[in-house]
């Protein structure tokens, strides 16, 4: 699914271990209790994940990790609380490595778990006769997954990524999966970006975990102070 995320880091003068660099694993650390049967919640990219991080108001249990030889890079955080499971991948990721990823972050679903994947887009990638709404927000959804009432996303307008690659899994599988796109004018943490996401709270599922509905994104995101860690992910 087309989220956006920092970059992973490189030593800038081998551009052709860039170029040809793939993680050929991926791991949680500490690995999870149990498996989530009620919802669990894949945030791809900056702003997705930051929403997340609004909406369940907790504090990190893990890390999503991925390795190659002896390099290691922390990609996202791993959330819980009762009834949900919260996993976010701030960094961007090549397309081959996707697959692998959204099969970790499946293994903590119980087969009745309800999923739901956001990805942040930018305005000018949709195409549709809608664009004076304030917030343009559509979705896809298996079969299996019920009371979707956001607005279909229709062709031509595609999805890539991880959630792309978790929503296609879960198809196969008979899991009821949604994936929920915010289209947005700028691909950076505030209020006007994370507004969109607000309708997923619309979702039963995401009613039923108790997730947390941000009344004010502005005060909210200000609550985090972002900005006193130069190295924070999310700026």
């Amino acid at each position: 699914m087309a989220g956006t995320g920092s970059y992973r880091y490189f030593d800038d003068e081998d551009e052709d271990d860039l170029e040809e660099f793939y993680f050929s694993e991926f791991y949680m650390s500490p690995s999870l209790d149990g498996l989530e049967k009620n919802l669990l919640l894949v945030s791809e990219g900056i702003v997705p994940s930051l929403y997340s991080v609004l909406c369940t108001g907790s504090q990190s249990v893990g890390g999503m990790f991925a390795k190659e030889g002896n390099r290691v890079v922390q990609i996202g955080k791993i959330y819980r609380g009762p009834g949900w499971t919260a996993v976010t991948c701030e960094t961007e990721l090549k397309k081959g490595e996707y697959l692998n990823l959204a099969k970790l972050i499946l293994t903590v679903a119980d087969p009745s778990v309800n999923i739901v994947c956001l990805a942040a887009r930018h305005i000018s990638e949709y195409r549709g006769d809608d664009n004076e709404e304030e917030n343009i927000v559509r979705a896809l959804h298996t079969d299996s997954f019920t009371s979707c009432h956001i607005p279909r996303l229709d062709v031509p307008n595609l999805i890539t990524g991880l959630s792309a690659a978790i929503l296609s899994i879960a198809a196969v599988k008979g899991l009821p999966a949604a994936v929920v796109v915010n289209y947005v004018p700028v691909l950076a943490p505030d209020s006007l970006s994370l507004a969109g996401f607000k309708t997923i709270h619309q979702l039963s599922s995401v009613k039923q975990a108790g997730l947390t509905k941000p009344v004010n994104l502005s005060d909210a995101l200000k609550s985090l102070k972002l900005f006193d860690n130069p190295s924070n992910l999310y700026i």
